[in-house]
C-alpha cells in the first residue's frame, strides 16, 4: 500500500511456493495500525501489515477462511465479514479468530 494505491507484490504462501489470486480486499486503519485484509481464489484470508523494517506490506497472517473462493470481505464493527462461493457467510475477529458461521441458504 502506497498512498491511495495498492501495488504489485509477488509473494508465497507457506513452504510450496503456492502463488494465488487476490479476489477481493479492505482497508482498515481503525485498529492498532493499518492493515489490508485480501480473499484469494483457493479460500484464504491474508492480513497484510507494513512496518517500519519493510518497504512494502507483507503478509502478516493467512487462514483457511472457505472451501472455494472468498468473494466478499467487509468491515464490521471490531471486525470483518466474509462471503465465499462456498456459500458460506463467516464473521472474524480482528485476529482473524472465527466467530460465527452462516450458510446463505440456510438464512
Amino acid at each position: 500500500l502506497e498512498g491511495q494505491s495498492l501495488n504489485h507484490t509477488p509473494f508465497e504462501f507457506g513452504k510450496c511456493n503456492d502463488n494465488e489470486s487476490l479476489l477481493c480486499g479492505i482497508f482498515t486503519n481503525r485498529f492498532d495500525e493499518p492493515k489490508v485484509f485480501t480473499g484469494t481464489q483457493r479460500g484464504r484470508i491474508v492480513c497484510w501489515t507494513h512496518t517500519p523494517e519493510t518497504s512494502h506490506p507483507m503478509p502478516y497472517k493467512s487462514v483457511e477462511g472457505h472451501r472455494s473462493e472468498v468473494t466478499s470481505l467487509e468491515k464490521a464493527g471490531t471486525g470483518l465479514i466474509s462471503g465465499g462461493r462456498d456459500g458460506m457467510v463467516h464473521i472474524w475477529d480482528m485476529a482473524m479468530v472465527k466467530l460465527k458461521s452462516f450458510r446463505v441458504f440456510d438464512v
